[in-house]
């Protein structure tokens, strides 16, 4: 059992609410619907800090060994094909976001004001964009154990994180 096991599904609970309050706050501010309130904007931006520490822990711990290539590969091995998917969309996203941003503001100066919302809407493409990166690592890590139990060869046996061969006997992946 490892030390982050027994804090893995509020990490991930907090990941979600997050997630789902960013997505919320972005689209609301894409429809120049109400602002969110200055407290909850530091709130979010805290949660993304308060679950890098152990987001970023807990993968390295995932990886152990794995190179750079296929790094996340090995992090998201306990996330469903759906997460993994929609994480690379939403970095794909933030960057799309990010341009836009650009583009809509260019050298605008500030106005008045805790926040334009443009930033309210480019930062909480970013909240998105961590909070579900942060989600599908804890998602990976709190089911980990039942993908790797699975992970066997045509002759049934156990095999290596990155394996597409069995060490053992050669056979490939089922």
């Amino acid at each position: 059992m490892r030390w982050s096991d027994p804090l893995l599904v509020p990490f991930l609970t907090v990941s979600w609410v997050g997630f789902v309050l960013g997505l919320t706050i972005h689209l609301l501010a894409w429809l120049r619907g109400p602002l969110p309130p200055e407290a909850l904007v530091w709130v979010l931006h805290g949660g993304l800090f308060a679950l890098a520490i152990p987001s970023t822990f807990i993968s390295h711990q995932l990886a152990r060994g794995a190179g750079f290539r296929n790094y996340s590969k090995v992090v998201l091995r306990g996330s469903p094909p759906w997460l993994r998917r929609l994480t690379v969309l939403s970095g794909v996203y933030w960057v799309l976001a990010f341009v836009i941003f650009a583009v809509r503001v260019g050298d605008r100066k500030p106005g008045p004001g805790f926040m334009s919302p443009e930033s309210i809407w480019l930062f909480s493409a970013l909240w998105v964009v961590f909070y579900l990166n942060e989600a599908a690592i804890f998602h990976s890590a709190w089911k980990l154990a039942e993908v790797d139990a699975a992970r066997r060869c045509s002759n049934g046996h156990q095999l290596p994180t990155e394996a597409n061969y069995c060490p053992e006997c050669g056979a490939p992946t089922r």
